[in-house]
């Protein structure tokens, strides 16, 4: 069984330097009103969808665990980062930043599987044939090419590309370490 690496994934975005901030509106940010990493028009969306009253001021007033829910299914469950290990978590961070269609397009990119930004069978069946550790270098190239064509990039292009490789360093750090190869020939006598 894998291991549940959402509460993780959680931590990391929630780092000051990601998005571990409380209601926030940046200059220039094209998602606008932000709180704990969730956008005003994704939490109205959430909300609208389980039929529950939308206001600016009840979303200023949310906490960041108020937002548990809505990341695991809108960003951690939708791209199945719960069957990726400890990629799900740079997989989880990917769609909170760019949306999990293009995490899940960046993902079967490098894989060599049909884009169609939904992961299913076939991405899930490629990702169990590579080296996790390439694969997280590959991941994080997608997305530092992404920003740069992204609006606005030139006010955010730097503090992404750190994100992403802050993200992808972290998760090489949780990956296994290579067991050398045992050598079986006997040892040189002096």
């Amino acid at each position: 069984m894998l291991r549940d690496y959402f509460p993780t994934a959680l931590s990391f975005i929630w780092r000051p330097d990601n998005d571990g901030q409380p209601f926030h509106d940046t200059p220039h940010d094209p998602g606008g009103a932000t709180n704990w990493g969730v956008t005003y028009s994704t939490w109205t969306g959430w909300q609208q969808l389980h039929k529950l009253p939308v206001s600016m001021d009840a979303f200023k007033a949310l906490g960041k665990d108020d937002f548990q829910p809505l990341y695991r299914a809108q960003f951690w469950n939708s791209i199945r980062c719960s069957s990726l290990g400890a990629i799900g978590i740079m997989m989880f961070d990917c769609a909170v930043n760019c949306g999990p269609g293009h995490a899940a397009g960046f993902l079967q990119t490098v894989l060599g599987v049909t884009v169609d930004r939904e992961i299913g069978p076939i991405t899930i069946a490629a990702y169990a044939n590579i080296d996790a550790a390439k694969l997280a270098r590959a991941l994080c190239a997608q997305r530092e090419d992404y920003y740069q064509h992204c609006p606005n990039a030139q006010y955010f292009c730097k503090g992404w590309d750190r994100r992403a490789e802050t993200c992808r360093d972290y998760v090489l750090s949780l990956l296994p370490k290579p067991v050398p190869p045992v050598s079986l020939s006997p040892k040189p006598t002096s």
